[in-house]
């Protein structure tokens, strides 16, 4: 059985999102490992469960590759300015990020897969 190009989209965002914000966890938090960074993890990883979610719920693949490619967007850019270029209060941005990634980046997304989708033709629609 030929596996759904989509799917595997899908996947790869979600472990590329993941293995970001376990990368920061383990290897970039300061003191090492603990429970804030274990509780940070989970939150971070939210909106990909929700994007994995809204893919599996409408079937439709789309709608959870655009938010979720969306959502990495916005990690990346979070990691920079956290990371790599940090200002006085860049750490913020990390407790802040993933509440705003699940308010406002992966329903902007879903709409946005959901209105692509139906631009497609019927053939290249199916799940």
């Amino acid at each position: 059985m030929r596996p759904n190009t989509r799917a595997v989209a899908l996947v790869a965002l979600l472990s590329l999102g993941v293995g970001l914000h376990a990368f920061v966890v383990f290897f970039k938090a300061p003191g090492g490992l603990d429970s804030f960074g274990v509780g940070l993890l989970k939150l971070s990883i939210v909106p990909y469960l929700v994007a994995a979610a809204l893919a599996l719920i409408t079937r439709n693949m789309l709608i959870g590759i655009v938010p979720a490619a969306l959502v990495i967007l916005v990690d990346v850019w979070t990691y920079y300015e956290v990371i790599i270029h940090p200002g006085s209060t860049a750490a913020l941005a990390l407790l802040w990020m993933p509440l705003w990634n699940l308010i406002l980046v992966v329903p902007i997304g879903a709409l946005a897969g959901w209105i692509w989708s139906g631009m497609l033709p019927a053939d290249q629609n199916a799940p």
